[in-house]
């Protein structure tokens, strides 16, 4: 076969689109001529009857924990019903939930969302709240238009348009937000790309969407690119080219961001994941250890079915775990729809925004392995409260699920003559990313994170004197502890007098191991010991 395919192009006697042919074909059976001897593991299981009909099922995305699916399917129970047209029946967008180690019976999102015209090319973000979607709506911008429904009480908004900054007159279809919810990233025919279908992003910003910009090289080409999904990880992306080196139509690939120098050149995933046929498109969930693809192949229900298999090591993104949890009320526990923010403790990026559910107080996002995080909850009303997740050095199946208790502010005078209280129970928060050496009262560079969160959080209540505490454990020396902890108190409040909060509104006070909150006799008990906290004093 390669000796034809040089003998024509040799030649050069064929015609103009032979020959490009020709030469665009040629390095794609010298690869998968190469490649087919190196397969990659591969074994897919249909999704089964619940999710697959006889119609098509194609593009499946998932929340962060796994538990929900959602996909395009052309069945024959849509709401379109029929396209004589096209000989196919309308797009609609389904879910399907994993329970009792099962899918349950796909179900239509139904209206406002599914109507009498296509709605497809959907995702869904990684806590289940907001789907993406194309639809080519008499009102868009001309073709297909990008979309977008939140889920509110328990149902689905009106779709709204994202707007010119997003959409355009051409196509623009298969959105997808990448996991710390700052990049729009889509498929695009529009004028300025590099070859047919090309992939776009769109950045958010001051609330809203920035105008559109052109991934360029190396992942663009000049054929179609489609399909983005950015893994859990923040810097895996998987696409489906039918330009870069496979093995015949189009065939799925995967690259990596890396700081300071971009995307690198993209790799194919290999055989027999893909084929000489089309592939589609591909999910890989938040740890990174299985895949959903959709595919036609025998034994399936029909059209374009859906399948999931694990991913070979060689093929894995980085690791990744997800946080899930509530927020609530620490009195009554009724649920908060509290801000969470988690920030990575090593750079202080911001690497994940969200807002626990209003009616549930529940919150889901994937955070990438091997890092550490502070994460802050933060709602009007009540007191901030703060955690640390160490995610390094741990197995790949670990994750976390968390109550987060808020502590209400006790009410403001009713009058500025009413004299100020004291609340008879003391509002007290522990600084849970605010740390020292051993020994030491020097602040860590990491501390200030969790600092500046309370600095604005004083700034915002300008009512509120606060007591500075510092513990210890039992190692050591009692009044050694003690000095340690005023020292450690000192040094806090030094920070917040020194970045503009009143000296009159700040006292330092150490208690050495006098005030322990768990047991001495083990490391984690000692470890939550020691600590740096504060108290209301007045409000």
């Amino acid at each position: 076969m390669r000796a034809v395919f040089l003998r024509f192009i040799a030649c050069s006697k064929g015609a103009r689109a032979y020959l490009d042919a020709a030469n665009k074909n040629y390095p794609k059976a010298k690869f998968a001529a190469a490649e087919i001897k190196h397969p990659v593991k591969f074994v897919p299981q249909n999704l089964g009857s619940s999710v697959n009909t006889a119609g098509e099922e194609y593009l499946p995305f998932l929340t962060a924990d796994d538990k929900i699916l959602l996909f395009t399917s052309q069945r024959a129970e849509n709401l379109g019903g029929y396209n004589a047209e096209s000989r196919s029946y309308m797009e609609d967008i389904y879910t399907s939930e994993f329970k009792d180690a099962q899918w349950t019976e796909a179900k239509s999102l139904g209206a406002p969302i599914n109507t009498d015209l296509d709605e497809g090319a959907a995702s869904i973000t990684q806590d289940g709240r907001i789907v993406f979607f194309a639809a080519d709506y008499p009102s868009g911008f001309g073709g297909y238009d990008i979309y977008y429904t939140v889920l509110l009480n328990g149902k689905w908004t009106r779709p709204e348009n994202l707007g010119p900054n997003v959409n355009s007159n051409a196509w623009d279809s298969q959105p997808f937000l990448s996991p710390d919810g700052k990049t729009l990233y889509f498929s695009s025919k529009r004028i300025g790309g590099l070859g047919g279908h090309d992939i776009w992003y769109c950045k958010w910003d001051n609330q809203k969407w920035l105008p559109a910009k052109n991934i360029g090289k190396p992942i663009n080409t000049g054929g179609d690119e489609q399909c983005p999904f950015i893994h859990a990880d923040g810097e895996t992306m998987y696409f489906g080219s039918n330009f870069h080196p496979g093995f015949g139509e189009n065939d799925l690939f995967v690259t990596q961001l890396v700081a300071d120098s971009g995307w690198i050149q993209p790799k194919n995933l290999g055989y027999p994941i893909n084929t000489p046929a089309d592939e589609g498109n591909i999910f890989v969930n938040t740890k990174g250890t299985r895949a959903f693809i959709e595919s036609r192949r025998e034994g399936g229900f029909g059209g374009m079915d859906l399948y999931e298999f694990g991913m070979d090591p060689v093929i894995r993104p980085k690791i990744s775990t997800f946080l899930r949890g509530v927020t609530r009320d620490s009195l009554t526990k009724a649920p908060i729809a509290a801000n969470i923010k988690l920030i990575d403790v090593a750079t202080g990026d911001t690497v994940r925004t969200m807002t626990a559910g209003k009616n549930d107080g529940r919150f889901l996002m994937s955070l990438p392995m091997n890092k550490e995080y502070a994460a802050f909850a933060e709602a009007n009303g009540y007191m901030f409260s703060s955690q640390n997740f160490y995610l390094k050095d741990l197995p790949e199946y670990v994750y976390f699920d968390i109550i987060i208790d808020m502590m209400p502010i006790p009410a403001k005078p009713a009058l500025a003559s009413t004299p100020v209280s004291t609340p008879e129970t003391p509002v007290v928060m522990v600084l849970r990313n605010v740390f020292f050496g051993t020994g030491s009262y020097e602040l860590k560079p990491t501390s200030f994170i969790e600092l500046a969160v309370l600095l604005n959080y004083l700034e915002k209540n300008p009512r509120l004197k606060i007591e500075i505490q510092g513990h210890t454990d039992n190692i050591g020396n009692e009044t050694s502890n003690l000095v340690l902890s005023q020292e450690r108190a000192n040094s806090v409040a030094a920070y917040l007098i020194t970045n503009g909060i009143s000296s009159e509104r700040i006292t330092a006070m150490g208690y050495g191991e006098s005030q322990p909150i768990s047991t001495n006799d083990t490391a984690e008990g000692r470890a939550q010991n020691r600590r740096t906290a504060f108290r209301i004093v007045e409000f």
